[in-house]
């Protein structure tokens, strides 16, 4: 249902079915990449950034929040460019 309100330019209501979701399920990551997704596609970056900074805080595990730590830092990587190189050493900084 989400994909056929997304497709058909039905960004409020498949937010807000999605939004639904997560609050009947709670912790369940695929509801939350696709509130991101929408989001981002939206082109509303501080809500994105905010929402990935909550689900980093809210994760249950430390694989969780591990996973959201990932897509956040691609994320930033992708969307605004932001890599720094360590010049001391071969570590990069996202």
């Amino acid at each position: 249902m989400k994909l056929v309100l997304y497709c058909t330019g039905c960004t409020d209501a498949a937010l807000s079915v999605i939004s639904a979701l997560e609050k009947t399920l709670p912790g369940l990551v695929m509801a939350a990449m696709r509130h991101l997704s929408i989001e981002r596609r939206r082109g509303n970056s501080d809500a994105v950034d905010a929402q990935y900074r909550k689900y980093i805080d809210d994760a249950d595990s430390a694989e969780v929040r591990s996973f959201y730590s990932i897509k956040y830092a691609r994320y930033l990587a992708k969307v605004f460019s932001v890599i720094f190189v360590n010049k001391n050493s071969s570590q990069v900084i996202i």
